[in-house]
């Protein structure tokens, strides 16, 4: 990652650095061949948040990309959630149990929409912030910590102060 793709994580950090002026935050699934998550050029901006998946063990899912090698010094992993066994919804008015960071990404997003319902106001680094801060430590450091959506948004709140005044006197 620190040598392939650069042109082309240019032009995506040119987008999503677009995007982050707008306050317009983009969650990834990390993704699911167990490597290193910023192989992908687009998927290697600070702007953004990449999700892995945890299993019902708080472990790593096997399938889950990652985003830390202690090893070599890189911690790029933000944060975790639930991705085995997510009721999801399937085509024809059906359901079923899947398994993926595509499942564990929404989670995220959806904390984060309500996060911005709370505060419209935050910015993406303060929207990761948070998460990060308020996040549960997991045993396997080469993932991001699992998200805690309560504590999430405690803290917007806690944050917030007076929301009439703002609204009053931006």
């Amino acid at each position: 990652s620190r040598t392939i793709g650069l042109s082309m994580e240019k032009a995506w950090n040119y987008i999503y650095n677009m995007l982050d002026q707008r306050n317009c935050m983009i969650v990834w699934s990390a993704g699911n061949s167990n490597c290193f998550e910023l192989m992908d050029n687009s998927k290697r901006n600070k702007n953004t948040i990449k999700v892995e998946a945890v299993d019902q063990s708080l472990c790593k899912a096997n399938f889950s990309n990652y985003g830390n090698i202690v090893s070599e010094n890189i911690s790029e992993a933000i944060i975790s959630a639930p991705g085995v066994d997510i009721l999801s919804t399937t085509p024809y008015r059906t359901a079923m149990s899947m398994s993926g960071t595509s499942m564990a990404a929404p989670i995220v997003t959806g904390a984060v929409a309500l996060m911005k319902s709370i505060d419209p106001t935050l910015t993406n680094q303060e929207i990761i912030d948070i998460l990060v801060s308020t996040a549960k430590p997991l045993s396997d450091n080469t993932i991001g910590p699992l998200l805690q959506i309560k504590f999430a948004l405690d803290k917007v709140l806690e944050q917030r102060g007076n929301w009439d005044e703002f609204v009053q006197n931006p």
